[in-house]
Formats: C-alpha cells, structure tokens, sequence
C-alpha cells in the first residue's frame, strides 16, 4: 500500500463517519488525493472516478472550489480521457466552475483555451443545434493564439480548427 492509499484510506473513514458539514475539507482533500493519485500513479480511472464523486458532493461556496476545478480539467486534458465523449458534459461544468476563479491558476488560460476547442469539437460531433462553424472557428483561432505551442493543447486546438475548416468547405460545397 502507497502514502496515498493510506490517506485516501484515513479520510474515507473521516468522511464516512462525518457530519456533512464537517465533511467538506475531507471531500476536498480526498478528491485531491485522489487526482494526485491518478496522476502520478498509472492513471487509474478509480482514482479519477472517485475524485469526480467528491467534487460532485462539494457545495458550490466551498473555499478552493474554483481552483479544484481547474486541476480536475486540467487531469483530464492530460490524462488523455478527452477520447471519452461521454466525459465533455463534466469537463464543460468544471471549465465554468474554474473560469469563474478571479484568481485563477498561472497555466489556466492555456488549458481553459483547450478545453473550449474540446468543447466546441464535441458540439460539432453532436450537432448541437445552432451551431455556428464560422464563429467557433473564430474563438478557436483565438485560442490557438493564447496556448502558443504548448502541447498537447495546441494539437487539439490546430485539429479542432482542421475540423471546423473541413465542416465550413463541405457546407459551402468547396
């Protein structure tokens, strides 16, 4: 058994046994340890899953909420499960719930801008109605200029544009 385990261990006895109110700081912490477990430890789609079901118990005003977010977001971008159009719905509310930090963290911009492209990719996979191929063309054009060359950000955000360009071609029989 890892450091990790062993916490997650301890702070699912907390929470277990905690009033909900008490239990707060142990859910973050919890899902915290969890997302560090997942990342630094083989990726293990428990750990994830886990973090996920406590941050989803987390009341909206609880302290470090909108950072949180952010690092869930940021896993999944790096955890490649972006794959999994299944997981976009929970990326996009992590995204909102993070991009309402006013202070957020040093590498959000660049990651919230990869995330939109994801966003915007699933919406075209969808065909969400409405939407609009030129305008998400713009915004990803945009995005593409706040990520530079980080990657794999820019990867998603130059194939999202590939994409989009593609779609406008074929509506306009080019």
């Amino acid at each position: 058994m890892d450091s990790l385990d062993a916490a997650l261990r301890q702070v699912a006895t907390i929470v277990d046994n905690a009033d909900p109110a008490d239990a707060v700081p142990w859910l973050f912490a919890r899902c915290w340890i969890a997302l560090t477990r997942f990342a630094q430890h083989g990726r293990d789609m428990v750990d994830f899953d886990q973090a996920l079901a406590d941050f989803d118990r987390l009341p909206d005003d609880a302290p470090g909420r909108a950072k949180l977010a952010s690092v869930l977001v940021v896993e999944t971008l790096r955890g490649g499960l972006l794959r999994d159009e299944g997981r976009v719905p929970a990326l996009r509310r992590h995204a909102e719930i993070a991009n309402a930090d006013p202070e957020p963290l040093p590498d959000w911009p660049v990651n919230y801008a990869a995330t939109r492209c994801r966003i915007l990719m699933s919406d075209v996979l969808a065909g969400v109605p409405g939407f609009q191929p030129r305008s998400a063309l713009d915004e990803v054009q945009r995005h593409i200029g706040t990520i530079g060359d980080a990657q794999p950000q820019a990867m998603l955000a130059e194939n999202t544009a590939l994409a989009l360009n593609v779609l406008i071609a074929s509506k306009e029989g080019n």
